[in-house]
């Protein structure tokens, strides 16, 4: 039940997947990120036209973060026989590794970083999802 659930818990997993995210993308994979979107490819001025809509994408990733730990939370809470890890696992491999892989293959990502797009984008929703079972079963 929706009552059951630690919103707490919930709040702080979306802000710790929030922050890796930031970590995972601005510092791991910053270079390759760059090249993929091909901002290492663009003027100083074409890269400040881009930074006034962060604040709103970046707001509308922390929502879509919020909705998926409380249905990731559901899905724990409603499937008490299983490892919460393992639902955590089959969601990422049934729902977001197929929607990642759709993203990457329609959206306009060069064919030489298909690949590479969707490992690391798939692999630190992986990541994030573990983290916010780590966080909600604390």
């Amino acid at each position: 039940m929706i009552i059951d659930m630690n919103y707490i818990a919930i709040l702080i997993a979306s802000i710790a997947q929030f922050a890796f995210g930031g970590f995972w993308f601005t510092v791991l994979f910053k270079n390759l990120w760059a090249k993929i979107h091909n901002y290492d490819k663009k003027s100083k001025e074409e890269l400040k036209k881009i930074q006034p809509g962060m604040p709103l994408v970046l707001f509308i990733k922390f929502l879509s973060i919020i909705i998926m730990t409380i249905v990731l939370s559901l899905f724990i809470l409603n499937l008490p026989f299983a490892s919460p890890y393992f639902v955590a696992l089959i969601i990422w491999l049934g729902f977001v590794l197929p929607v990642e892989i759709s993203a990457v293959i329609f959206g306009d990502t060069e064919k030489k970083w298909m690949l590479k797009k969707i490992l690391v984008t798939s692999v630190y929703m992986l990541i994030s999802l573990m983290l916010a079972v780590c966080i909600l079963n604390f």
